[in-house]
């Protein structure tokens, strides 16, 4: 395995691709109307156990860009735990049916 991320929208182009291929036409002369929908693609996942994950990244310190001061204060600090550049990833995974 390469470890390069897959996403299902990249299966999908990939699956049309191959449906436009002349070798897969003449034995499925029919793939032209196929619809790759999203129920296609959860089943093509289910028949070949994969899976789906979502990413999302996320600081340790978000500090705001907005405070309240008194009217005319040219310069506010606002105290931070100095991790505003530290990043962790959240990784949200949901599987439907029997284990």
């Amino acid at each position: 395995m390469n470890q390069n991320p897959v996403t299902q929208k990249m299966i999908t182009k990939k699956a049309i691709t191959l449906s436009r291929n002349q070798d897969f036409l003449a034995n499925n002369p029919n793939i032209t109307s196929f619809k790759f929908s999203n129920k296609w693609l959860s089943g093509f996942l289910g028949k070949y156990n994969l899976s789906n994950i979502d990413e999302t990244l996320l600081w340790f310190d978000l500090p705001s860009n907005f405070t309240i001061d008194h009217k005319g204060t040219k310069t506010v600090s606002i105290h931070t735990t100095g991790h505003e550049c530290s990043s962790f990833t959240v990784v949200l995974a949901c599987r439907v049916g029997k284990i």
